[in-house]
């Protein structure tokens, strides 16, 4: 039976598994887990403290990501996270696109669906269409659009602080 992790992180930050929306009781854990799922590698502890909880010192901030890991692990029962001595991650196993904007579902296995890489992989099929990255055709904006009422959006004023630090990622800065 393949189990399947989507996870919607433009907009109000969503978490399903097996299309069953999972509550993560803290901001922490949920930012843990878009950072580690948006660069699609593993992390050292020490970056994740330093990132997460630049306030605390040593010590304080490995207990707070021990706590953090903990809390994700309740949520997401499985091989979901791959956690290490000194690195955490995720288990990936990518998914080819299904050119819907919805989450795909597989054969076996375990398969992770983040809606930001649904999102990349739109933007380099536009580069693909011949005209100057300032235009954009209809076949550009379908896909992208497909499925949001974008006047439905809202961002807040100042993004939690969080999210501001991902913002780079999701447009696909400093993700080598």
């Amino acid at each position: 039976m393949v189990s399947r992790l989507a996870l919607y992180l433009l907009g109000p930050p969503r978490i399903e598994r097996d299309d069953v929306p999972i509550k993560v009781d803290t901001r922490k854990a949920v930012a843990l887990l878009a950072y580690i799922a948006v660069t699609g590698k593993s992390h050292r502890r020490a970056s994740l403290v330093n990132l997460l909880w630049p306030e605390y010192d040593h010590t304080r901030g490995r207990a707070a990501l021990r706590r953090t890991l903990y809390v994700l692990r309740k949520a997401l029962p499985g091989a979901w996270l791959d956690v290490e001595r000194e690195q955490v991650g995720l288990n990936l196993c990518p998914v080819p696109s299904t050119g819907s904007g919805q989450a795909p579902s597989a054969g076996s296995g375990q398969v992770l669906w983040v809606d930001v890489g649904q999102f990349r992989r739109h933007l380099s099929l536009c580069e693909t269409h011949g005209h100057p990255p300032s235009q954009v055709c209809p076949a550009c904006v379908a896909p992208l659009t497909e499925g949001v009422a974008l006047t439905e959006v809202r961002m807040p004023p100042t993004p939690p602080r969080p999210l501001t630090l991902f913002l780079p990622l999701f447009r696909g800065v400093g993700t080598g």
